[in-house]
């Protein structure tokens, strides 16, 4: 039955696009805001499948045929491998897998699956950050000198620069490596990329690295930002990353599948058809999360409903700073957004603050096939369409 769960989201592109998240070191990891691509819907390809092909694996749920029906029409040869939220004023019209965990043979994905979300966890370690900062245990103006004395090389860093993407750090650690030993190919930053690094060592390498630009004066999307704010975290709170998600968000809010470090259980990732590995030493704080997408509608519902921040911090979280990166979010127009990849995953979650219209799209697959070519899934277009249709 490899075929009887499989759908897809027709996606006629204008232009590739590249996601924000963590990724290999072949494409870039991260960009903070896609590019100027369009979504462009050809209704002649969008069909209805048969009544008989429609096969719901567990957790299915669809209080609103309407909605089911708009996430359906985008059947086609893409075959689309993974999950799908749709809810409104924090009630869930639609949640359903497509596709299969692992290729043929291997089990049908569900709206139960769990995925890596690459930047999506980002949102949480801004959440943690202001969270203690409402506690009085740290400041957005204190420095990183504050936190890490012995390494005063990026003393004029603040926190407020780094969850606002306004630190001049370099945007991941494997571009760092690659000038800093002498690697002469790409295949040298995967290895890299791919190798458990000790904590010591990626400060070291971290702060041997000069800074782009003077802090707080421009924009640069960084994992490396969030990276020390986990770090920061850490410091402050006096348990790990992991275990401060896990003891106030995690646990508070019944997220039951919600984890850190990429533990067993999550389906394997996948790059143009291949299995892929990943490594969440190099991104604590930026990308380690994963869940599936009924913890991720779970904690939706928390932060934008007032459970997780008081309101002068929720305000916070979602004021723009440079550009349109506001703490662990993207803010355009009325829409707060993240997205998020890995070697192997893609995923994307928006939250409409005016219909109250929250989608995520969470895959076990980096890469579709558009045109006759592999591209990076552009999750984040679902949403353009959905969201005015939601209304």
């Amino acid at each position: 039955m490899e075929n009887r769960r499989k759908r897809a989201f027709t996606l006629a592109l204008a232009c590739s696009i590249a996601l924000t998240g963590c990724g290999r070191a072949q494409a870039s990891q991260e960009t903070a805001l896609p590019e100027d691509t369009q979504l462009e819907i050809n209704e002649n390809i969008i069909t209805e499948p048969a009544a008989e092909e429609i096969v719901h694996g567990s957790g299915y749920i669809c209080n609103d045929e309407a909605t089911e029906k708009l996430v359906r029409r985008f059947a086609d040869p893409m075959d689309f491998s993974g999950s799908v939220l749709v809810a409104k004023d924090f009630e869930i019209l639609y949640a359903d897998g497509f596709g299969l965990a692992d290729g043929p043979g291997s089990e049908a994905l569900c709206a139960d699956s769990v995925y890596a979300v690459g930047s999506i966890s980002k949102q949480f370690t801004a959440a943690a950050v202001l969270k203690l900062a409402e506690e009085g245990k740290l400041s957005l103006d204190d420095k990183l000198s504050t936190f890490f004395p012995e390494w005063p090389q990026h003393k004029d860093i603040s926190l407020y620069n780094l969850i606002h993407m306004q630190s001049g750090l370099e945007r991941d650690f494997w571009n760092i490596a690659y000038r800093e030993y002498g690697y002469t190919s790409m295949d040298q930053a995967d290895r890299f990329q791919l190798t458990p690094h000790k904590e010591l060592e990626l400060f070291n390498l971290l702060y041997a690295d000069p800074l782009h630009y003077e802090p707080g004066s421009e924009y640069q999307y960084s994992n490396l930002n969030y990276w020390l704010l986990s770090k920061v975290i850490a410091a402050v709170s006096g348990m790990s990353y992991n275990e401060y998600l896990a003891e106030n968000f995690f646990k508070v809010f019944c997220m039951e599948t919600a984890g850190t470090d990429y533990p067993e259980g999550i389906v394997p990732g996948h790059y143009d058809d291949e299995k892929t590995e990943e490594n969440a030493s190099l991104y604590t704080g930026c990308g380690s999360v994963s869940a599936n997408v009924f913890d991720l509608f779970k904690w939706a519902r928390a932060l934008h409903g007032g459970e997780v921040l008081s309101e002068e911090s929720y305000e916070t979280m979602t004021e723009k700073g440079v550009g349109s990166y506001c703490c662990g979010l993207v803010k355009e127009g009325v829409v707060l957004w993240h997205n998020g990849q890995l070697n192997g995953y893609n995923a994307y979650m928006s939250y409409n603050t005016f219909n109250k219209v929250l989608l995520i799209v969470l895959s076990n697959s980096r890469t579709y096939r558009f045109n006759g070519e592999h591209r990076d899934l552009p999750a984040e277009q679902l949403a353009s369409y959905l969201s005015p249709l939601l209304k």
